[in-house]
């Protein structure tokens, strides 16, 4: 179960503030296109049932993974 964290860290306020200026798109994008942003636009492409099941897998996929 999650538990968020008992304090603000400057780490977590960076993250809260990054999230807000830029949105959750850029993150998706990011990781489906593996860090290589050159491919947006293939990416753009698909349909947007599969972008957004890629997208969710892998962010969900990073924060289980991240789980200590």
């Amino acid at each position: 179960m999650y538990q968020p964290p008992a304090e603000e860290t400057q780490g977590l306020y960076e993250r809260k503030a990054f999230n807000e200026h830029y949105g959750g798109y850029p993150e998706m994008y990011y990781l489906i296109t593996n860090g290589d942003l050159s491919k947006y636009k293939e990416v753009d492409k698909w349909k947007t049932d599969d972008f957004f099941f890629w997208a969710e897998y892998l962010l969900r996929k990073r924060l289980v993974e991240n789980i200590k």
